[in-house]
């Protein structure tokens, strides 16, 4: 009992648990023992008596009410200073209690409360008994706020149908005031007497409800059977008819008022005997077993007009306690009438459907075909049962059954229409195309109700556009491979335009071109375009009859499938699956029977026949591009030739002339020297040391003239094939020392030093030795010849592995870079006739090139540049005697 001051307290009473002073005990806050030894004070019944008559007089009024007057009469009764009624409240399953009615001081607090299992009124419940508490907060410490205080609390408890529901309380704030055996009857007894006043006044509530609950339930039913739209009419146990409401009354014809006429007679007024007395049997059959009757379908003829009614007959309890038989009936006319329509106009929709051409359905909104006409049927060659709903999926082509599904359940999930290409399976296998489109019908609130689509075949039209197309490409692949070949360059960037003109317009994988190396008999890869673009590898030279590339070339004829994955000639069958290659063309590019190349691709698609007769000609193409290029290379090779030859005829008629005057010169030098001393002789008068030194003059000049000659007849026999020798086993030694002898007076002439260094174990060769004579005269003359003054000329012989090495070095003029090439050239001289300082025709290197190479050697020349000197080395080889 606590007081209900504020929402902020009761929820704080709420939310805090109940404890108790631990030094305090039940027993000490009960006084129930001391209620008989107190001087209690006599009865006053007269008091009582009319507490109890105006209690009574309360029954007409609410429960409430009535609990509010016990209260008022315990605090009369009892002169307490607050009294009041605990209930156990049902909101909470009973475990809190509330204060309907207080009198007295705690009026405030009507509707506050206690906890049911912390509190006095808790223990009164659970004792069953009157109960007398003295200070209880000091026990509830939850009640110390409580004003005015409790001095004492007297309870008992509140019955309803014998079952305590609550307590009836009064409480003394004054310390003066105790309570007594008097008190403890009274309250008793006016609890016994409210408990049974409560008990009446909710037994009258009750039934005032109920009568309240039929009377609008009749209300409501007879509201529902007067605005019906079924026609109702009530037959009883003795076929009578009770009620008929106006829906049904139409039914009844011209009787005006069939109510209390006997059912029989009046169906036998409205509808023939046979008629009749079938209705009739039927509603004394429901009447006596109980058993329903529906009809969903009733046909009458009426005034002339056929008329469709629903009827259900059903039995029903009547109120005196026996059964009666209602009747309920709709006239479906209209509704016959439009089923009737609408089949009609369904059966000319599907006739319809089934004539068109194209293939119709129609699908519930979540996607499931729920019509085919029969062109699908037909098509597929299976039943509707065997393709509704996703069994059409079955028909599309694996490689377009995926995007369809995933654009149909777009098109579910979004409202939107539905359009794709793709191809299905007819009934014998053969997959073609067809547009199809989907489009949802939506109700007032734009729900989709269904969707209606249309499959159209346009797979005639696709392959014309395919070929279309193709043509197109085709046409553009020969142009630009055309174009390319036209183009003037390189043959690499050539066929490097064709290969990638390939790939763009048929979609190759990569394509390669090879060309014929005749010489190697080898296919060569020039160009090669697509996932491969490098020229090296395994198949950047392929022996013609090795590969498939070359058994094309060597079979002279075009290898073609469109099962790579089986070809025996794909040798690498894993890498074929992995890349997905399907189709393989390769052709031998052969001009006038002859072959140029070899041209070949891969592809992940099936090659039509019409890109194969494309690329054939591509391939005839190519092979002539490649031919002009080789024939133009040819021509423009022929050109430079005969540019080269013309330039080296002009340059021989000029070194012919050259040594032309050369010769006139070299000839015509000792010749008048001989001529002029001849004359003077000839006169005579010389003394005799002149006549000596003129014929001298005269000898000299005469084997200089000689060796001219002699060096021109060298040169004649070596350019006509006819120079012979004369081999035997040679030992180079003395030859070398010989030649020294014979040019030693013209470098002391000079002053030039002549220094020899041989080997005597350098072995000997097979050669002519006045022929390997000659090669070392020459080149110590030409050394002289071009040491000046105070020079040396140093000469070596040596042994190198199986070879002979004799090395001729001076420290003369030396040799220009530019002419060090052409040294040993026939009538090639470092300065021109106009300009000559030397002597000679410009053979004698010549002649040695070609004396050291009949020997089986060779010479080299090498020179630091002019004023360097030269060095002229020669390497013999050893006989096989001396190699030991």
């Amino acid at each position: 009992m606590t007081r209900k001051t504020s929402s902020a307290h009761t929820t704080r009473l709420k939310s805090t648990a109940y404890v108790s002073d631990a030094a305090v005990s039940m027993e000490s806050i009960l006084s129930t023992d001391e209620l008989n030894q107190r001087p209690s004070r006599p009865p006053d019944y007269q008091a009582e008596n009319r507490a109890l008559v105006a209690l009574a007089q309360e029954l007409a009024d609410s429960p409430r009410t009535i609990l509010q007057k016990l209260v008022e009469t315990a605090l009369d009764l009892c002169h307490a200073g607050s009294a009041g009624v605990s209930l156990l409240n049902k909101n909470d399953s009973g475990k809190t209690f509330y204060w309907p009615a207080i009198a007295g001081a705690w009026t405030p607090h009507v509707g506050g409360g206690t906890p049911r299992d912390f509190g006095p009124c808790g223990v009164v419940l659970d004792r069953d008994a009157v109960q007398l508490f003295t200070h209880p907060e000091r026990y509830y410490t939850y009640l110390l706020p409580v004003t005015p205080p409790i001095g004492e609390a007297l309870l008992t408890p509140f019955y309803l149908e014998d079952k305590a529901v609550g307590t009836i309380w009064v409480i003394a704030h004054d310390e003066q005031r105790k309570f007594d055996a008097e008190d403890m009857r009274q309250i008793v007894s006016l609890g016994r007497f409210a408990s049974a006043a409560y008990k009446v006044r909710e037994s009258m509530d009750a039934l005032a409800q109920q009568d309240e609950a039929l009377r609008l339930r009749t209300a409501h039913y007879e509201t529902l059977l007067n605005e019906a739209p079924l026609g109702v009419y009530l037959v009883d146990a003795d076929f009578l008819i009770r009620q008929v409401n106006p829906t049904a009354h139409p039914a009844f014809g011209n009787i005006p008022d069939p109510v209390g006429r006997d059912f029989g007679e009046v169906a036998r007024i409205l509808w023939p005997k046979a008629y009749a007395d079938e209705i009739v049997e039927r509603l004394r059959h429901t009447l006596e077993t109980g058993e329903p009757h529906i009809e969903p379908e009733w046909t009458e003829e009426r005034r002339g007009v056929r008329e469709f009614y629903e009827w259900r007959i059903n039995r029903i309890p009547l109120p005196e306690g026996r059964f009666g038989v209602v009747c309920y009936f709709r006239d479906i006319s209209a509704q016959v009438k439009a089923r009737a329509g609408i089949a009609e106009s369904e059966e000319r929709l599907r006739f319809m459907a089934d004539s068109m051409p194209q293939k119709l359905f129609t699908a519930k909104s979540s996607g499931e075909v729920d019509y085919f006409n029969q062109q699908w049927t037909e098509f597929t060659g299976l039943s509707f049962e065997q393709i509704k709903d996703w069994g059409w999926t079955q028909f599309i082509h694996p490689a377009d059954v995926d995007e369809n599904v995933r654009r149909w359940q777009h098109s579910i999930e979004t409202g939107e229409p539905f359009q794709f290409e793709h191809r299905f399976r007819r009934a014998d296998g053969e997959y073609r195309w067809h547009l199809s489109r989907a489009h949802a019908l939506r109700d007032a609130e734009e729900n989709v109700l269904m969707w209606i689509g249309l499959n159209t075949d346009i797979d005639d039209v696709k392959r014309a556009e395919e070929v279309r197309s193709e043509r197109a490409r085709l046409s553009a692949l020969g142009a630009e491979v055309g174009f390319a070949l036209t183009q003037s360059g390189n043959l690499p960037d050539m066929l490097s335009h064709c290969v990638e003109t390939l790939v763009q317009h048929l979609d190759a994988a990569f394509a390669r071109i090879w060309t014929l190396n005749e010489a190697e008999n080898v296919l060569e890869l020039q160009a090669s375009a697509g996932m491969y673009t490098h020229l090296n590898g395994a198949h950047s030279r392929v022996t013609v009859g090795r590969f498939k590339i070359g058994l094309i070339a060597e079979e002279r004829r075009p290898h073609l499938t469109n099962d790579v994955s089986s070809d025996p000639r794909v040798h690498d069958q894993e890498w074929a699956k992995r890349e997905g290659m399907v189709a393989f063309a390769g052709y031998p590019l052969i001009v006038e029977d002859r072959l140029v190349g070899v041209m070949a691709m891969f592809g992940r698609h099936p090659l039509t026949e019409s890109t194969l007769q494309a690329m054939a000609s591509v391939a005839n193409a190519i092979a002539l591009g490649i031919r002009r290029l080789r024939v133009e290379q040819e021509r423009e090779q022929l050109l430079e030739s005969e540019h080269e030859a013309r330039q080296q005829a002009e340059t021989a008629n000029r070194a012919k002339d050259e040594f032309l005057a050369t010769v006139s010169h070299e000839l015509r030098t000792p010749l008048n020297a001989i001529l002029g001393w001849a004359q003077m002789l000839k006169r005579g008068g010389l003394d005799e040391a002149t006549a000596a030194r003129g014929l001298e003059v005269i000898g000299r000049n005469a084997r200089a003239q000689n060796q001219l000659i002699s060096d021109l007849l060298d040169v004649s026999r070596i350019i006509t094939g006819q120079l012979r020798f004369e081999a035997s086993a040679v030992e180079l030694g003395p030859i070398i020392e010989a030649a020294l002898d014979t040019v030693r007076p013209a470098a002391d002439a000079k002053g030039v030093e002549l220094r020899l260094m041989l080997d005597p174990a350098a072995g000997i060769v097979s050669g002519d030795a006045a022929r390997l004579q000659q090669i070392v005269w020459n080149l110590l003359t030409n050394a002289v010849k071009y040491t000046s003054k105070n020079g040396h000329i140093d000469v070596r012989m040596k042994r190198e592995d199986t070879s002979v090495v004799i090395i001729v070095s001076d420290t003369g003029e030396g040799i220009e870079p530019d002419f060090l090439p052409y040294v040993f050239d026939r009538f090639r001289q470092a300065e021109d006739a106009t300009t000559r300082q030397h002597g000679g025709l410009g053979l004698g290197l010549a002649i040695v090139r070609h004396l050291v190479e009949a020997h089986g050697g060779t010479v080299h020349a090498a020179s630091l540049g002019v004023g360097q000197g030269a060095t002229f080395a020669l390497k013999f080889p050893l006989i096989a005697g001396s190699l030991d």
